[in-house]
């Protein structure tokens, strides 16, 4: 091989990484764009109006074996695709970073778990005073999964989990689909309460 056939190689090669590598780059861009989009239509809708205390980073406990044994409040209505529950499984293997790009419209603050766990024990008999006097419009906080799409990105399924207490916590598997442009609610399961 001459030295400008070896050189022709070389960029050859290197132009297709950097082809894959900019096409990887745009698709994660685009999922973490919808998996926003998701949490901003699906807080509100959930939990209301009022002051977040959501903790940083994405957070999953716990893993059905079958989206089947998500049992849906509409038994008749939309259930999570294989599509859509395999995602969820493997997106929820890590957890994810969250930035300040909630489309909400309450005031919220990202908190790392690790300063909650400081100021909110685990331990029955606390009252959470610490927690209440640093976030007094909080009632409590909120945890999300990592988002699960199926391969068009119009149906998802996320994980959310409110405590206010030791004792006083509440799964919500919620099931979006996207029509017109906007995601909205169309299915929810308890997941977990105490």
């Amino acid at each position: 091989m001459t030295d400008s056939m070896k050189l022709f190689s070389s960029l050859l090669v290197l132009f297709a990484v950097s082809v894959c590598s900019g096409s990887q780059l745009v698709e994660a861009v685009a999922v973490e764009q919808e998996e926003y989009a998701v949490y901003s239509a699906m807080i509100p809708l959930i939990y209301g109006a009022r002051h977040y205390v959501i903790a940083n980073p994405t957070f999953y406990a716990g893993s059905p074996k079958s989206k089947d044994v998500i049992p849906f409040n509409l038994p008749a209505g939309p259930s999570a695709s294989q599509q859509t529950f395999n995602d969820f499984l493997r997106r929820n293997k890590s957890n994810g970073w969250l930035t300040r790009k909630l489309d909400l419209q309450a005031e919220y603050v990202l908190v790392d778990f690790a300063e909650i766990k400081t100021i909110a024990s685990f331990k029955p008999q606390d009252d959470w005073k610490e927690f209440h006097h640093k976030y007094p419009e909080a009632p409590g906080y909120i945890t999300l999964s990592r988002v699960g799409f199926n391969e068009r990105r119009n149906q998802a399924l996320v994980l959310t989990r409110f405590v206010c207490h030791p004792m006083c916590v509440e799964g919500v598997y919620v099931l979006l689909a996207k029509a017109g442009g906007a995601w909205k609610v169309v299915n929810t399961a308890r997941a977990s309460i105490s």
